[in-house]
């Protein structure tokens, strides 16, 4: 099934021209050797680069995928872009490592002690067997409460009995244990996002880099970073500077560390507490993405640094320019 054509034609429009240098990794897909090929507008999904679909003259062809719109970031964290991908390659994500991401700012909240923030967690009552899921959470007057039910519709008989007849009554211990995000998979959500946003800026010239297929590889399981972890928190920096520059942006100062990184909002919907997350980025090239490793004793080891951003600018596809990763990359690198 295509998406709606007011969804679809704008995709076209903006991404088609980009995959132009790059016919021949696509052609194949929708035309065989022996077929002319007629004139069209593509669309490959950003994420596996093996879905697509193309407006011929009066038909599409598709390779069978069905595409939908992505949000970059979730929806659960307060996500409002939006970004077609394949079907399949959105509900994977959504089920292997994107719930991760809602998990942490929910961590983020309930740790800076946000009124209304919860953490879920399982206790084992001295005075009743089993063990029940509950809640711990931050009241608005910033003190902590319990509940040793998370929802009143759970059928715990014990627990219910307990509850009532220990009111006053405390002759009793609770061992208590909850969760917290999987950084791995966080990881991997921030990744995502930060190669979305630059798929958005520069087109397929981004997504056909070296840098591209290793992201695409990590997220696949396949790899890790060079850095042990690719994203920082920067929220209490940013409170400290006015105008603080968000999504694709070069590093510019210490000269020593320049690479790109996409500052990125993320929102805990429930308490509305927002944070920051920088993803670190490379250059287009396999030397770029070695060079990263250089770096981990400043970003790893969490050093003050004074660092510089400034919005990548001018090198887009939406000002034509279809090579604008290894442009604004040289720019950046010749300064």
């Amino acid at each position: 099934m295509l998406p709606k054509p007011e969804i679809l034609l704008p995709h076209l429009q903006r991404f088609s021209p980009s995959l132009q240098p790059y016919r021949s990794k696509y052609l194949g897909m929708f035309f065989n050797g022996t077929e002319k090929t007629m004139d069209h507008w593509p669309y490959i999904c950003p994420m596996c680069i093996s879905s697509g679909l193309l407006l011929l003259e009066d038909h599409y062809r598709d390779t069978g995928s069905e595409f939908t719109l992505d949000h970059f970031p979730p929806q659960s964290v307060g996500g409002k872009q939006t970004i077609l991908v394949c079907k399949s390659c959105n509900n994977k994500a959504g089920l292997n490592f994107e719930g991760a991401l809602k998990q942490k700012m929910e961590d983020i909240s309930f740790d800076n002690m946000v009124g209304s923030s919860e953490r879920k967690m399982h206790t084992k009552i001295s005075a009743v067997d089993g063990r029940y899921a509950g809640l711990l959470s931050v009241r608005k007057d910033g003190t902590f409460g319990i509940d040793f039910k998370a929802s009143s519709k759970v059928h715990a008989p014990l627990l219910d009995q307990w509850i009532e007849n220990s009111k006053g009554d405390y002759n009793w211990t609770a061992e208590v244990s909850y969760f917290v995000a999987d950084e791995s998979k966080v990881s991997k959500s921030l990744l995502k996002i930060a190669y979305l946003y630059c798929f958005q800026y520069w087109g397929y010239g981004f997504v056909y880099s070296n840098t591209a297929e290793n992201i695409r590889n990590i997220l696949d399981g396949n790899g890790e970073y060079p850095l042990k972890n690719p994203s920082y928190w920067l929220s209490k920096a940013a409170k400290m500077v006015e105008r603080f520059p968000l999504g694709l942006c070069t590093i510019t100062a210490p000269n020593a560390f320049k690479c790109y990184c996409v500052n990125i909002v993320l929102q805990n919907k429930q308490t509305k507490h927002e944070e920051i997350a920088c993803v670190i980025l490379p250059g287009p090239s396999t030397d770029d993405w070695e060079k990263l490793k250089e770096y981990r004793a400043v970003f790893d080891n969490g050093l003050t640094l004074q660092v510089a951003f400034k919005h990548v600018e001018g090198f887009g596809i939406s000002n034509d320019i279809f090579d604008g990763y290894e442009k604004s990359w040289q720019l950046l690198n010749s300064k």
